[in-house]
């Protein structure tokens, strides 16, 4: 078990999420101990809590139990996770995948305050349950919720200026305290902010549209995002977090631009050739005077990959920004078979001008590991590996998936192939 080594400060109860329900344990309890179930919503563990793993599962791999008494004071345990003024506990783990754990307690009203954590020990979730434990057999059902660390109002593209009497989509992105994984909508609420004479804008918990006055009577274009949920205060877990988004830009009108007809500059020079079914670094630069709308990738007549989100929902791959100062953008592509792509970029900036640039680019598969240990060569010399001679360290070859070992009594290298 993986136990919190100080004692918490009491913190604001969140909800009150008492389930007496009966049921049966084969566990028999001390003297004046009652058993009681800690279980999460879900029959299965904690429901992804973000932007789920590779594998499908919740980013928090860890739940810690601390357990306050109607005094406030923190609740200790032995080892046995039953209760023990004297124990050496201080809280409760569980695991994110398990459905529930049964500790003991006496009698009484308990706050239940529950952190999850992802798998480098950051704090992504928090959770206040109160319960009344009787004599009979009690259930506790465990609420967390994602803690914010940071919210930013972005767009698809790269856009410099706004222009007078376009319709601009703006998307909030609210992240976790480290920043890895999104914040479920439900444990946020967000209200935007623009002035009228900027125009009007309507909103989600996703984004905003905005669509911009035709006469502005301002040199700069301002749109804030108030997120509220539950975030961290100096190292606290507080239900009142309150963050801000501002998305600003200069509108076009304020340098002279009155028509755009310059179209954006592109870069692309993918690789060449590129490894059979593995995936590879595809990019390039863009960017234009007043702003760029989105940036795609065709394979032939089909989309292979853009910045644009109906593009990715429809299964392009995300092309992602990676410099908003050089305009770099790439993505990651895994070509599934032999031979020449023929691919094209093209970007479109805010007022429809397109630039395209085509190239074409190979694929071949990469050469087969050597079958024996005849076919690898001395790092020394030029002289291949003779078994017979006798100067070969090695005296047997593994192949272990992808990689390569040369066993032996003196191992020289293990790398992957």
């Amino acid at each position: 078990m993986n136990r919190l080594p100080t004692v918490l400060p009491r913190l604001t109860m969140l909800a009150l999420l008492a389930v007496l329900v009966g049921c049966t344990s084969e566990r028999s309890a001390p003297t004046g101990l009652h058993p009681v179930v800690l279980k999460l919503a879900a029959d299965t563990g904690l429901t992804p809590q973000g932007v789920p793993t590779d594998g499908g599962t919740s980013a928090v791999t860890e739940l810690d139990i601390t357990v306050l008494d109607e005094n406030g004071e923190v609740v200790r345990f032995d080892v046995d996770e039953a209760y023990d003024p004297s124990g050496a506990f201080e809280s409760l783990s569980m695991s994110a995948s398990q459905a529930s754990i049964t500790v003991l307690l006496p009698a009484g009203t308990y706050r239940f305050l529950t952190f999850g954590r992802g798998s480098d020990g950051e704090v992504l979730a928090y959770g206040e349950t109160q319960a009344e434990v009787g004599y009979a057999a009690t259930s506790v059902t465990l609420g967390v919720h994602t803690l914010i660390g940071s919210v930013e109002l972005v767009e698809e593209g790269l856009r410099h200026y706004v222009v007078a009497g376009e319709v601009i989509d703006l998307y909030l992105r609210v992240r976790t305290t480290h920043g890895s994984y999104d914040v479920p909508l439900a444990d946020f609420t967000v209200k935007y902010e623009l002035e009228p004479e900027l125009g009007d804008a309507e909103g989600s918990a996703l984004g905003a549209r905005v669509w911009v006055t035709p006469s502005p009577q301002s040199d700069v274009f301002v749109l804030r995002a108030f997120v509220k949920g539950w975030r961290l205060v100096e190292g606290t877990p507080t239900d009142h977090g309150k963050l801000v988004a501002k998305y600003e830009r200069p509108f076009a009108h304020a340098i002279g631009i009155s028509l755009d007809v310059v179209p954006p500059t592109l870069g692309f020079t993918p690789p060449s050739p590129l490894p059979l079914g593995a995936p590879s670094p595809v990019g390039g630069t863009a960017a234009d005077e007043v702003g760029l709308a989105r940036i795609q990738v065709f394979e032939g007549p089909l989309l292979l990959a853009s910045t644009a989100s109906e593009d990715v929902a429809s299964g392009a791959l995300p092309i992602q920004l990676t410099d908003l100062a050089t305009g770099a953008w790439s993505f990651e592509w895994t070509p599934g078979s032999t031979g020449v792509y023929r691919l094209t970029a093209v970007a479109t900036d805010t007022s429809g001008n397109e630039t395209r640039v085509t190239r074409d680019v190979v694929v071949e598969a990469g050469a087969p590991p050597p079958d024996s240990i005849s076919g690898l060569m001395q790092l020394s010399s030029s002289e291949p590996f003779d078994e017979e001679a006798g100067n070969c360290a090695a005296n047997e070859l593994r192949l272990p998936g992808q990689g390569l070992q040369a066993v032996g009594a003196g191992l020289q290298a293990v790398g992957a192939v």
